[in-house]
């Protein structure tokens, strides 16, 4: 493999390139491995400008698989397959469930490196019903036992014992972080209304940022009772959601039922939301399911605590680095207590962002990440 580029195919599902922590993962990749050693494909369900102009604009061969939308997409199987057959790819590297279970069991057949990256969701989530979960169930035992599938990786140790424990893998793992891109541009993002918009309320309040899209897991609403609470105590907070998704409209009618719509603004989806951390005293995370998302490394690298459910591996980071603090999911009375707490306490508030910024400077940053997945990927291709 030294003589040539290790070409690298990526198959993900569900990118949307706005708010999305596996495609900003993507980007990593694409812009920090080296191009002079790896050769980068993208095969995804398809057909996001936002995505196909940005792959272009680095590089990457781009294919849009409609039929990954599909329930069960026969025709799927066979465009996969003869794709990467005619691609000649050495790796294949899966991003989610449905591109797993699919180049899973395409690789009994074509015998290429396959792994797949968790990134918060498997097979026993509340996206699949029953019946899913136990189809799913046996394709994945039909992958692990003709041993299709080289290498599981995840983004924190937490993450890797959770799902080793749940499915019973084992097979070999590889534990990274994804850190944050430091080597990004912060001059090209504009300050206009927005930023004029954020400040005003900043000026006279605590604010809060809640950052992704707002979907079901996110559960937002129960950001709002904390919400509602914390003005029930007379703490001077306000709420900043920022991003898009199906569940807006309904959340912006929970706020007019918890009469707390003077104390919460939805900004809907911000292009370079990175560049705004600065303005928030705190990042609420109030997610039932996730991985170890991208907003963590951001509010970090930006100096900002982050108060978080304890799901994923947000425990390991927020509490290893204490950089945040974590609480049951859905303890309203816990969460409402580590805000009002840190509203207080300025000085921890500041300790707790200084920790996350020093931990970023010298541990989880562009240069680790780089390091990780190009040896990883030199490794695996190098393998009998």
């Amino acid at each position: 493999m030294q003589n040539k580029k290790i070409k690298i195919c990526h198959i993900a599902h569900k990118l949307t390139g706005k708010s999305d922590g596996v495609f900003t993962h993507l980007k990593m990749l694409f812009e920090l491995l080296d191009k002079n050693k790896f050769e980068q494909i993208l095969m995804y369900s398809g057909n996001e400008p936002i995505i196909d102009a940005y792959a272009r604009s680095v590089g990457v061969k781009v294919y849009n698989i409609s039929e990954l939308n599909k329930k069960l997409p026969i025709k799927l199987f066979f465009k996969i397959f003869r794709i990467l057959k005619e691609e000649n790819v050495d790796i294949i590297h899966t991003h989610l469930v449905k591109p797993y279970i699919f180049a899973g069991l395409i690789n009994i057949k074509l015998r290429k490196k396959l792994i797949f990256n968790y990134h918060g969701v498997f097979i026993f989530s509340d996206f699949y019903n029953l019946l899913e979960k136990l189809f799913l169930t046996l394709l994945h035992k039909i992958i692990l036992s003709r041993r299709a599938v080289n290498l599981w990786v995840f983004p924190s140790r937490l993450l890797r014992d959770k799902l080793i424990n749940n499915y019973g893998y084992r097979g070999s793992t590889r534990v990274y972080y994804n850190g944050y891109p430091m080597h990004k541009s912060t001059s090209d993002y504009n300050f206009s209304k927005l930023v004029d918009e954020i400040k005003k309320i900043r000026f006279g309040y605590f604010l809060v940022g809640i950052i992704g899209r707002v979907d079901t897991h996110k559960r937002i609403d129960i950001a709002l009772k904390v919400l509602k609470n914390l003005v029930q105590n007379k703490l001077n907070v306000f709420f900043a959601i920022i991003g898009d998704g199906d569940k807006i409209e309904e959340m912006k009618e929970e706020t007019k039922i918890l009469n707390i719509s003077e104390r919460v603004k939805f900004f809907g989806y911000v292009p370079d939301i990175k560049n705004y951390f600065n303005y928030f005293d705190l990042i609420l995370i109030t997610s039932e399911a996730e991985g170890l998302p991208f907003v963590i490394w951001e509010a970090m690298y930006n100096g900002v605590p982050v108060v978080s459910s304890d799901v994923g591996g947000i425990r390991e980071i927020l509490e290893g680095e204490n950089c945040g603090i974590v609480y049951p999911f859905n303890d309203l009375e816990r969460c409402v207590e580590i805000i009002t707490d840190l509203y207080y306490n300025r000085e921890k508030l500041k300790i707790l962002g200084e920790n996350g910024r020093k931990a970023i400077l010298e541990k989880y940053n562009e240069k680790q990440f780089k390091q990780f997945f190009e040896q990883l990927y030199i490794d695996l291709a190098d393998e009998k």
